[in-house]
Parts: structure tokens; sequence; C-alpha cells
């Protein structure tokens, strides 16, 4: 194992002062992000069955995931309380060494540059709808085939859906200008906006409920099975791509918070409102080929207060969404060592504006969502906390093993243990072993699988289920990208 040291009191960090409601607020909004506008095409393409059942899978996967890597966290020896400022990447390099470490730090910030550059296309998009509801026209830069000024205007169902592939918009540079700075902030200065976020999540998708059923709704839009599976997995494991960023949140969380309680509650709160979203949505809007389903519902011919309501809550919640994913980006870069805080915040709060415009324009955006969750996201939120946990665990069996202590030992034989012992090895033992997350007057470290459960299947769970579950969804994972290369080449894609 490698020891890793973070930097600790610098500027650059936040400190922990989110609370209970604000960690369910901030993990709801972390899951509410630009997957869910994809949602309603998949069950026009799928029929209702199988995204239902991949949304209750990945919901439970997210959420063990999620926990998995909170528990590999304070197993970490020192950082029981999760006092030690440790991020998804440097837990790897604990348990896995360098070369791990690089690996898992490209993969890392790939997953969510790629989660920050969807935000931003989905809320430029929307801008520029605002723009020409506003004043009648928006305008971009045309680069490719040929340079020009083009106009966007109420005649076209989408922004510039007649301009060149690659196009930067009045609506992109507006976006830029108001996310951008928000990503040079820290996470608990950032609570504030993701407080006003999350009102704004529920009070519009009220409305756009509202709007669904008020249009003739097509039931025969959403058959059983459809005849599409191909993005089903992609586009709902985009929308479950919050596991990296939780360590960020358990550094910062209160220490009375309870992990499982806010991952759990926050995931299937978050669930349920995809399925409703996805099935009446696509009710709603028969034959969509977008993606975003915003573009559609902002749409000139769409009544003034869902085009309104299309405007605010691109704005409240997809784009509010930006700076927490350039924060993330930026915490991991700069505790992990790979940069200064300049450098960490350039590649999390300015390096996806300077690409992201390029996919504006046409299929990007859908092919994009599909294949970045398939090749990037999927194995990082999914599989690696899967493999850490097992390998975390394998490290305190083994130190225990070597101390001659039994499988699992009460809280009272660890104090006395804790207390009556301190030199070489025990001390990693003690500082594994030691309370954590405040229970009633004292402290409880977090784990995946609760105390309540009897010893000998809690011991049975933690050594078999996430050898079960990783495996599971590294082959389906794998099975839906040979899927989508076999239809891109027989041309069916």
């Amino acid at each position: 194992m490698t020891e890793v040291k973070a930097p600790s009191g610098h500027d650059a960090l936040g400190q922990k002062t989110i609370s209970f409601f604000g960690s369910c607020v901030l993990t709801v909004n972390n899951v509410a992000g630009p997957g869910m506008l994809g949602i309603p095409l998949v069950f026009q393409q799928a029929g209702w069955l199988v995204p239902i059942l991949i949304l209750c899978t990945i919901y439970i996967v997210s959420s063990f995931a999620s926990t998995m890597i909170c528990e590999t966290m304070n197993l970490v020896p020192g950082n029981s309380h999760y006092q030690e400022r440790l991020e998804f990447s440097t837990v790897i390099k604990h348990y896995f060494g360098v070369k791990a470490y690089y690996v898992c730090q490209l993969f890392y910030n790939l997953s969510l540059t790629t989660m920050n550059i969807a935000s931003i296309l989905v809320s430029a998009q929307v801008m520029d709808e605002f723009i020409v509801f506003c004043f009648g026209q928006s305008y971009a830069i045309q680069f490719f085939p040929r340079f020009d000024i083009v106009v966007a205007d109420a005649s076209q169902a989408i922004p510039f859906e007649y301009a060149g592939s690659v196009i930067l918009s009045l609506g992109y540079v507006t976006t830029l200008t108001m996310c951008m700075p928000m990503g040079f902030l820290n996470l608990d200065e950032n609570i504030i906006f993701q407080y006003l976020s999350f009102a704004i999540l529920v009070g519009f998708m009220g409305e756009f409920f509202w709007q669904f059923f008020s249009n003739t709704l097509h039931f025969d839009q959403v058959p059983f099975v459809g005849k599409d599976q191909s993005q089903s997995l992609g586009v709902i494991i985009f929308a479950f791509t919050y596991v990296v960023t939780v360590p960020s949140w358990c550094n910062e969380k209160m220490e009375s918070v309870s992990v499982n309680k806010v991952i759990w509650f926050s995931a299937l709160g978050s669930t349920a409102a995809y399925v409703l979203f996805g099935l009446a949505g696509a009710w709603a809007y028969p034959n969509m080929t977008s993606a975003n389903i915003l573009t559609v519902m902002g749409a000139p011919n769409q009544p003034v207060i869902t085009q309104v309501s299309v405007y605010i809550f691109s704005v409240g919640v997809i784009a509010l969404g930006i700076p927490l994913f350039s924060i993330f980006i930026r915490y991991n870069l700069f505790v992990g060592g790979v940069c200064g805080s300049k450098m960490s915040a350039f590649w999390g709060a300015v390096f996806p504006w300077l690409v992201g415009f390029l996919l504006y324009q046409g299929q990007g955006f859908t092919l994009f969502v599909n294949w970045s969750a398939l090749i990037v996201n999927g194995f990082i939120n999914f599989v690696v906390p899967g493999i850490v946990y097992i390998k975390a665990k394998h490290e305190v069996r083994r130190l225990r093993k070597e101390q001659g202590q039994e499988e699992e030992e009460d809280d009272e034989e660890r104090a006395l243990l804790i207390s009556a012992k301190s030199d070489g090895m025990l001390q990693q033992l003690v500082a594994i072993n030691d309370d954590a997350d405040r229970s009633g007057g004292g402290y409880r470290r977090h784990q995946v699988i609760p105390v309540s459960v009897p010893q000998p299947y809690k011991r049975y769970l933690e050594i078999y289920f996430p050898w079960a579950m990783t495996v599971f969804i590294t082959i389906l994972i794998l099975y839906t990208i040979a899927l989508n290369i076999y239809l891109a080449a027989t041309g069916q894609q």
C-alpha cells in the first residue's frame, strides 16, 4: 500500500460544514444531471420494461458503489473520521500504487469532464432558445464547413439546426459567462447555489408533469419491449455517474451525517423521478429524435409557461451542476498532487468550455452521452469502487489475522484493543477499527453492510457480494459495448 498525504487547511479546499439536508440536496443535484434529459427517448426506443429494470439495477449498484468507496476511504489508516483529505484517485493510490493511481486519474477526470460537457451543451442549447424567445434571433460563429455568421430564429425547431457542424453560439458564450466563475469556488461555498438548484428542480418538475399530462398522451409510443435497446444502458449509466463525486462530499460533510441514509434515500427519490419523468415525457411528445427533451419542450410551438419553465430549469438545475463537476475535478487533481491550485482550476473550470462547443451540433450529444457512459463512466463509477472495496477489506482481514484477532469484534473489545496496544502494524489496525461516524454520543465508522446484520451473514456479504456486483456490471457494460459496435458496423445505429 502507498502512503497518501493530502493537503489540508488550504484555501482551495472546503471545510466540514455540509449538513444532512445539504448532503441530500447535493446528492440529488448530482444525480439530476444532463443524463435525465435523454431518458424519455430511451423509453420510446426501448419500451418500458428494460429501462425500468436497468434503472432499478443501476440505482442499487450505484448506491452500493457509493457506500463502498466511502467505507474504503475510512479504512485507510488514520482516516476513520474522514479527517485526512482523500479523493477518489488518492484512495486508489493507497491500495494499488502509483501506476493504478495515474490510470484512475485519467478515467476519473474524463468521467467528470464528459458530464460537464454534456451539462454545458444542454444549457447552451436551451440558452439559445431563450435568446430567440426574448429577442427573436440568436447568433453564432460557424467554423466548419466554412467560416460564417449564422442566425437562429423562431422558425427553427432547434436553434441552428441548419448551420454547419462546428459553431460557437451566443447561448454558449452567455452560459460560459454565468457558470465558469462559480467553478472556482469550493464545495461548501457552492452549497447555497445547490439549495436554489434543488428548489428549482422540485418546483419545475411539477410544472413539467402538468404539461406532460395536459398534452394528448400517446401510450403507444412506449411499448412493453421496444426495438432499439442499444442506448438504454449507456444513457441510464450517464444519469447515475455521481459515484466519483461522493468522496469530495464525504470530506466536507458534518461528522453526524450518515453516509448510508444520504446515498440510499437520495438516489431512491431520483430513481423514482426518472421513471415517472421518462414515461410521462415519452407519452407526451411522440416520435422524439433529440436526446435532450428540453429542446422539444422549449420549442416555439409550446406553451409560453412551459418554454419559460424550460429556460429556468436549464439555468437553475443543469447549468448550476456545471460548477460542481469543475470543483470535483479541481479537488481531485489538487489533492492528488497532479497539479497546483491554478492548473487544477484550469482543467476543472476552463478546459471543458474550450472543447464543449465542438459537440453542439447534430447527433454529437446523443452519441457522446452513450459512448462516454459505456467506455468511461460505467467502469470508473461502478466497477472500480467494488474492486478497491474488495482490496481494502482484504487488507483489514490480513491485518486482523496477523494480530490474531477474530474476523470481527464488538465495539468494547475494539476499545480495549485500541487502549492496550499502539505500535507497528497494530497502529494501522487501531486506525481501521476506530469508530468514525457519530452515533448518539460517540462515533461509529461507516459500513456498507449495517452492524445490525448478524455477523456470519455480514461477513459473507462483505466477501462475496462485491465480487458478484463487480462481475455482473462489468459483463453488462461489455455486452452493451459489443452490441453498439455491432450495430454501428452494420449501419443500424
